[in-house]
């Protein structure tokens, strides 16, 4: 039977099946091979059933039932040799159905058992291999009017002495399954206590480890964001001092000299054509920064305006000063001297640790002689500042006495007409520190660059 059949899904189907199949066998005679191949069927669906639904836990019952089914094939077997056959087919079924259940049965309970060797019932004894051909004989019975064979008490006493010693084989087999299965179940229950026995000492564990893990790493959160605040802290207060950095390099070094330098480009000197250089000095006062070095035009060209706004810055710096009162000076008042050139310089970044913006040339030379040859309260101015000035004519010039100088120069008085209105408007200055080196100097002055 290749597929499941409807009357197989009930006991109660199946029985009817079974009658119907019984009554079509009387009523219109059926061949012995149509009834073998009919039950083998059925007995095959429910092998495979008892198969499917035999477990360990049964192992008694299913030996209890092979007992009963030999004690079926002993029973039937003795009337087949009493009798020289089987007098109805039913019989006959019945011997067949009780044997194939058996082996089936027989088969599933030693593969579920796992027997070794020598714990299988051994087929290759002498009177198995002698039932096994007294069993192929029975199947043989040909239902004719001549038995198969003679009814003979010698084989009804041989046939039922041996199923009798096979079924005490049966029992022995039994019970040492039984033994068998009682050692693995102690074997079982003695690893399961071993494995609980760990399993509670790995929980005791967890138990107490736990908690520590937990305030570890509570601890190490705790002392992550404390390191978290910190760098942050740390790093505005980088932020501020890198901004601080950067303004007071912007202070030391102009603005584009700076930004070369930040990225690591090559600064080179550069060369202004004209510009304006102005030195003052307080007149009889010592004090660091007393003296004050300022150039117009540079590093941003501006044509040559640089020498009207160094002019316009000496005059008002000059009446700041003049009436300016100090506190420890109540009898005295400060006074410069100041000394204004115009001319050619080249400027550009020395030293690599220390930078210093450094301007070199003969104007700054005689910028610093205009300021040494001015009085006390004076402003000197050379030929070539002069010459720019007279071009806007908005300032006053006095032509100093050439006997105290090899070269022409002249006093800056004040300016003309309306821009005398002027005189103390607010400039707009940015200071910062530079160097200026020249032949002869190689001071340190406040620069003071005019937008």
């Amino acid at each position: 039977m290749t597929a499941p059949q409807p009357y197989l899904q009930t006991a109660d189907g199946l029985l009817r099946h079974i009658n119907v199949h019984r009554y079509e066998a009387d009523t219109k005679k059926s061949t012995q091979q149509r009834e073998l191949t009919f039950y083998t069927d059925l007995i095959a669906v429910i092998v495979k059933w008892f198969t499917e639904t035999v477990s360990e836990d049964s192992t008694g019952s299913v030996w209890k039932l092979i007992v009963s089914l030999h004690e079926a094939q002993r029973a039937y077997g003795s009337l087949y040799f009493l009798n020289g056959g089987f007098d109805s087919m039913i019989d006959y079924i019945t011997f067949t159905v009780a044997q194939d259940v058996a082996n089936s049965t027989m088969f599933v309970s030693i593969s579920y058992a796992d027997l070794s060797d020598d714990q299988r019932v051994d087929s290759t004894k002498e009177f198995s291999r002698n039932l096994d051909k007294m069993r192929h004989q029975i199947r043989l019975n040909p239902f004719g009017d001549k038995p198969m064979i003679e009814p003979s008490n010698g084989w009804f006493k041989w046939w039922h002495g041996n199923m009798t010693q096979y079924m005490g084989l049966l029992l022995t087999k039994q019970k040492d399954i039984t033994t068998t299965v009682l050692k693995v179940l102690n074997e079982n229950a003695y690893y399961d206590r071993t494995f609980l026995v760990i399993l509670g000492l790995v929980m005791c564990v967890v138990t107490v480890i736990f908690p520590l893990v937990v305030i570890a790493v509570h601890y190490m959160m705790v002392e992550m964001e404390t390191t978290s605040d910190n760098l942050s802290v740390q790093t505005r207060y980088l932020i501020m001092e890198q901004r601080r950095k950067s303004n007071l390099v912007n202070a030391m070094l102009p603005k584009h000299i700076s930004m070369k330098l930040k990225h690591n480009k090559k600064v080179g000197t550069e060369i202004f054509e004209e510009v304006t250089v102005f030195f003052s000095e307080l007149v009889d006062f010592a004090s660091i920064s007393s003296r004050v070095l300022v150039i117009k035009g540079l590093p941003h060209k501006n044509g040559r305006r640089h020498a009207s706004e160094i002019a316009s810055m000496a005059l008002y710096i000059k009446n700041r000063i003049t009436n300016m009162e100090v506190g420890f000076m109540r009898h005295s008042k400060l006074s410069l001297r100041i000394g204004v050139n115009s001319g050619k310089v080249v400027a550009g970044v020395v030293g690599r640790k220390m930078p210093r913006y450094c301007l070199f040339g003969y104007t700054i030379k005689l910028a610093l002689l205009m300021k040494s040859r001015a009085g006390a309260g004076g402003i000197v101015v050379s030929q070539n500042t002069q010459d720019i000035l007279q071009e806007t004519e908005r300032f006053i010039t006095e032509k100093r006495d050439e006997s105290e100088l090899d070269m022409k120069s002249y006093w800056l008085t004040g300016k003309t007409g309306e821009e005398m209105k002027h005189q103390d408007e607010d400039l707009n200055f940015s200071a910062s520190t530079y160097s200026s080196e020249s032949s002869n100097v190689n001071k340190n002055f406040i620069l003071i660059s005019i937008m």
